[in-house]
Protein backbone atom coordinates (compact mmCIF):
# COMPACT_ATOMS: atom_id res chain seq x y z
CA UNK A 1 0.00 0.00 0.00
CA UNK A 2 2.66 2.54 0.86
CA UNK A 3 4.43 1.39 -2.46
CA UNK A 4 2.03 0.56 -5.41
CA UNK A 5 3.67 -0.19 -8.58
CA UNK A 6 0.41 1.81 -10.37
CA UNK A 7 0.31 5.12 -8.57
CA UNK A 8 2.49 7.12 -6.49
CA UNK A 9 3.42 6.19 -3.17
CA UNK A 10 0.06 7.67 -0.48
CA UNK A 11 3.14 9.60 1.16
CA UNK A 12 3.54 11.80 -1.74
CA UNK A 13 0.29 13.44 -0.58
CA UNK A 14 0.58 13.26 2.82
CA UNK A 15 -0.54 16.82 4.70
CA UNK A 16 -3.06 17.01 7.09
CA UNK A 17 -6.46 18.15 5.78
CA UNK A 18 -7.78 21.87 6.31
CA UNK A 19 -10.97 20.57 5.62
CA UNK A 20 -13.13 20.72 9.03
CA UNK A 21 -15.44 17.85 7.58
CA UNK A 22 -12.76 16.02 6.67
CA UNK A 23 -11.03 16.30 9.64
CA UNK A 24 -14.55 15.06 11.24
CA UNK A 25 -14.95 11.91 9.69
CA UNK A 26 -11.24 11.10 9.97
CA UNK A 27 -12.13 11.47 13.63
CA UNK A 28 -15.22 9.04 13.01
CA UNK A 29 -13.16 6.17 12.01
CA UNK A 30 -10.27 6.82 14.05
CA UNK A 31 -12.47 6.37 17.24
CA UNK A 32 -14.33 2.93 15.19
CA UNK A 33 -11.15 1.60 14.78
CA UNK A 34 -9.82 2.45 18.59
CA UNK A 35 -12.99 0.34 19.82
CA UNK A 36 -12.51 -2.10 17.59
CA UNK A 37 -9.57 -2.71 18.77
CA UNK A 38 -10.27 -2.23 22.49
CA UNK A 39 -12.70 -5.16 21.95
CA UNK A 40 -10.14 -7.62 20.07
CA UNK A 41 -8.13 -7.01 23.50
CA UNK A 42 -11.22 -7.32 25.78
CA UNK A 43 -12.00 -10.98 23.59
CA UNK A 44 -8.85 -12.05 22.84
CA UNK A 45 -9.15 -14.79 24.92
CA UNK A 46 -12.46 -16.13 22.81
CA UNK A 47 -11.19 -17.57 19.84
CA UNK A 48 -12.25 -15.02 17.37
CA UNK A 49 -12.38 -11.66 19.24
CA UNK A 50 -8.66 -10.79 17.64
CA UNK A 51 -10.92 -11.16 13.90
CA UNK A 52 -12.08 -7.35 15.55
CA UNK A 53 -8.73 -6.50 14.79
CA UNK A 54 -9.28 -6.69 10.69
CA UNK A 55 -12.20 -4.20 10.87
CA UNK A 56 -10.24 -1.74 13.04
CA UNK A 57 -7.20 -1.56 10.36
CA UNK A 58 -9.66 -1.08 7.86
CA UNK A 59 -11.20 1.81 9.51
CA UNK A 60 -7.38 3.23 10.53
CA UNK A 61 -6.96 3.46 6.86
CA UNK A 62 -10.18 5.39 6.11
CA UNK A 63 -8.98 7.42 8.79
CA UNK A 64 -5.83 8.27 7.21
CA UNK A 65 -7.08 8.52 4.02
CA UNK A 66 -9.53 11.38 4.75
CA UNK A 67 -7.39 12.49 7.23
CA UNK A 68 -3.98 13.13 5.60
CA UNK A 69 -4.28 11.41 1.81
CA UNK A 70 -7.78 12.32 0.45
CA UNK A 71 -8.70 10.20 -2.36
CA UNK A 72 -5.59 8.63 -3.45
CA UNK A 73 -5.40 6.84 -0.09
CA UNK A 74 -8.26 4.43 -1.74
CA UNK A 75 -5.92 3.78 -4.46
CA UNK A 76 -8.10 3.47 -7.34
CA UNK A 77 -6.44 2.37 -10.87
CA UNK A 78 -7.48 3.44 -14.09
CA UNK A 79 -9.00 0.00 -14.72
CA UNK A 80 -12.09 0.84 -11.78
CA UNK A 81 -10.23 -1.41 -9.73
CA UNK A 82 -8.30 -0.37 -6.65
CA UNK A 83 -4.74 -1.89 -6.00
CA UNK A 84 -4.41 -4.83 -4.42
CA UNK A 85 -3.25 -4.04 -1.39
CA UNK A 86 -5.81 -1.33 -0.51
CA UNK A 87 -8.81 -4.25 -1.61
CA UNK A 88 -7.14 -6.34 1.12
CA UNK A 89 -6.77 -3.49 3.86
CA UNK A 90 -10.36 -2.36 3.12
CA UNK A 91 -12.46 -5.62 3.01
CA UNK A 92 -14.80 -4.75 5.71
CA UNK A 93 -14.98 -1.09 4.96
CA UNK A 94 -16.03 -1.64 1.47
CA UNK A 95 -18.35 -4.52 2.79
CA UNK A 96 -19.98 -1.69 4.86
CA UNK A 97 -20.03 0.80 2.19
CA UNK A 98 -21.53 -1.88 -0.19
CA UNK A 99 -24.33 -2.74 1.95
CA UNK A 100 -24.98 1.09 2.62
CA UNK A 101 -25.23 1.41 -1.01
CA UNK A 102 -28.12 -1.48 -1.01
CA UNK A 103 -30.11 0.17 1.95
CA UNK A 104 -30.63 3.92 0.34
CA UNK A 105 -31.08 2.71 -3.41
CA UNK A 106 -33.59 -0.08 -2.06
CA UNK A 107 -36.65 0.78 -4.39
CA UNK A 108 -34.50 3.15 -6.05
CA UNK A 109 -33.14 3.90 -10.00
CA UNK A 110 -29.73 3.16 -10.17
CA UNK A 111 -29.03 4.97 -13.83
CA UNK A 112 -31.50 7.88 -15.00
CA UNK A 113 -31.11 10.57 -17.94
CA UNK A 114 -30.20 13.83 -17.15
CA UNK A 115 -29.72 16.08 -20.41
CA UNK A 116 -27.88 15.36 -23.82
CA UNK A 117 -26.72 11.98 -23.51
CA UNK A 118 -25.91 12.85 -20.09
CA UNK A 119 -27.07 9.90 -16.85
CA UNK A 120 -26.33 10.37 -13.22
CA UNK A 121 -26.75 7.65 -10.80
CA UNK A 122 -24.53 4.72 -8.84
CA UNK A 123 -21.63 2.83 -9.69
CA UNK A 124 -23.71 -0.52 -9.21
CA UNK A 125 -25.47 0.06 -12.26
CA UNK A 126 -25.12 -2.28 -15.19
CA UNK A 127 -24.11 0.35 -17.99
CA UNK A 128 -23.99 -0.35 -21.64
CA UNK A 129 -20.84 -1.13 -22.89
CA UNK A 130 -20.63 1.49 -25.49
CA UNK A 131 -21.93 4.60 -23.08
CA UNK A 132 -18.60 6.03 -21.49
CA UNK A 133 -18.31 6.45 -17.55
CA UNK A 134 -17.25 8.81 -15.37
CA UNK A 135 -16.21 7.60 -12.04
CA UNK A 136 -16.31 9.81 -9.39
CA UNK A 137 -16.06 7.53 -6.42
CA UNK A 138 -13.29 6.44 -4.41
CA UNK A 139 -14.67 4.00 -2.03
CA UNK A 140 -15.81 1.61 -4.34
CA UNK A 141 -14.73 -0.67 -7.41
CA UNK A 142 -16.23 -0.21 -10.77
CA UNK A 143 -16.13 -4.16 -11.94
CA UNK A 144 -17.48 -3.27 -15.38
CA UNK A 145 -15.95 -0.18 -16.99
CA UNK A 146 -17.45 1.19 -20.23
CA UNK A 147 -15.14 0.99 -23.31
CA UNK A 148 -14.28 4.97 -22.67
CA UNK A 149 -14.06 4.79 -18.44
CA UNK A 150 -12.09 7.80 -16.84
CA UNK A 151 -11.63 7.33 -12.72
CA UNK A 152 -11.87 10.32 -10.84
CA UNK A 153 -12.39 9.60 -7.48
CA UNK A 154 -14.03 11.79 -4.74
CA UNK A 155 -14.07 11.38 -1.15
CA UNK A 156 -17.43 10.16 0.18
CA UNK A 157 -19.74 12.78 2.16
CA UNK A 158 -17.44 15.72 1.31
CA UNK A 159 -17.82 18.47 -1.23
CA UNK A 160 -15.70 18.30 -4.02
CA UNK A 161 -13.01 21.38 -4.41
CA UNK A 162 -14.01 23.54 -6.84
CA UNK A 163 -10.73 22.38 -9.16
CA UNK A 164 -11.67 19.06 -8.88
CA UNK A 165 -15.28 20.04 -10.12
CA UNK A 166 -13.51 22.16 -13.04
CA UNK A 167 -11.23 19.16 -14.05
CA UNK A 168 -14.36 16.61 -13.69
CA UNK A 169 -16.68 19.05 -16.19
CA UNK A 170 -13.32 19.20 -18.88
CA UNK A 171 -13.89 14.86 -18.52
CA UNK A 172 -17.41 15.27 -19.09
CA UNK A 173 -17.36 17.38 -21.71
CA UNK A 174 -14.78 15.04 -23.76
CA UNK A 175 -16.52 11.88 -23.13
CA UNK A 176 -20.02 13.44 -24.08
CA UNK A 177 -18.49 14.44 -27.66
CA UNK A 178 -18.47 10.62 -28.21
CA UNK A 179 -22.21 10.29 -26.91
CA UNK A 180 -23.57 9.12 -23.85
CA UNK A 181 -21.55 9.72 -20.69
CA UNK A 182 -22.99 8.21 -16.97
CA UNK A 183 -21.76 9.91 -14.28
CA UNK A 184 -21.60 7.79 -11.00
CA UNK A 185 -20.40 7.81 -7.70
CA UNK A 186 -21.59 5.19 -4.67
CA UNK A 187 -25.15 6.33 -4.62
CA UNK A 188 -25.65 9.08 -7.47
CA UNK A 189 -27.03 11.20 -4.99
CA UNK A 190 -24.04 14.22 -4.07
CA UNK A 191 -20.49 13.90 -6.06
CA UNK A 192 -21.94 13.32 -9.51
CA UNK A 193 -24.61 15.78 -8.95
CA UNK A 194 -22.64 18.24 -8.22
CA UNK A 195 -20.88 17.38 -11.40
CA UNK A 196 -23.86 17.30 -13.89
CA UNK A 197 -24.83 20.34 -12.00
CA UNK A 198 -21.83 22.04 -12.59
CA UNK A 199 -21.85 20.64 -16.42
CA UNK A 200 -25.15 22.43 -17.00
CA UNK A 201 -24.12 25.75 -15.93
CA UNK A 202 -20.55 25.66 -17.69
CA UNK A 203 -22.10 24.48 -20.56
CA UNK A 204 -24.98 26.58 -20.58
CA UNK A 205 -27.50 24.56 -20.86
CA UNK A 206 -29.27 25.88 -17.35
CA UNK A 207 -28.56 29.84 -17.06
CA UNK A 208 -28.65 29.88 -13.38
CA UNK A 209 -27.93 27.08 -10.56
CA UNK A 210 -31.85 27.05 -9.54
CA UNK A 211 -32.46 25.91 -13.45
CA UNK A 212 -29.56 23.22 -13.00
CA UNK A 213 -31.16 21.92 -9.64
CA UNK A 214 -34.44 21.61 -11.27
CA UNK A 215 -33.28 19.82 -13.85
CA UNK A 216 -31.17 17.21 -11.74
CA UNK A 217 -33.87 16.62 -9.25
CA UNK A 218 -36.49 16.11 -11.69
CA UNK A 219 -34.11 13.15 -13.06
CA UNK A 220 -32.89 12.37 -9.56
CA UNK A 221 -35.26 13.68 -6.53
CA UNK A 222 -33.09 11.90 -4.18
CA UNK A 223 -29.83 14.18 -4.73
CA UNK A 224 -28.52 15.70 -1.39
CA UNK A 225 -26.49 18.74 -1.59
CA UNK A 226 -24.93 20.68 1.59
CA UNK A 227 -23.88 24.51 1.52
CA UNK A 228 -20.20 23.72 0.43
CA UNK A 229 -21.15 21.78 -2.18
CA UNK A 230 -23.20 24.30 -3.56
CA UNK A 231 -20.26 26.70 -2.78
CA UNK A 232 -17.76 24.45 -4.71
CA UNK A 233 -20.41 24.51 -7.73
CA UNK A 234 -20.10 28.22 -7.51
CA UNK A 235 -16.49 28.64 -7.19
CA UNK A 236 -15.80 25.99 -10.11
CA UNK A 237 -17.37 28.36 -12.59
CA UNK A 238 -15.84 31.61 -11.87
Amino acid sequence: WLWPHQQPSPLSALRLSPNRKRQQVALCYLLGAAALAALAYVLRHTGWGLWLLYPAVSCLFVAVSYGLMGAQGFQKLANGRHSLASTLCLVPYTLMAYLNSHYWLRNKALIVPVMDGAYLGSIRADVPHDMAMLDLCAELPCYQPSVQYVAQPMLDLIAPSAEDLRLAVQQLEVLQKSGKVFVCCALGYSRSASVVLAWLMYTHRAQTLQDAMAIVQKARPQIVLSTAHIQSIQESLS
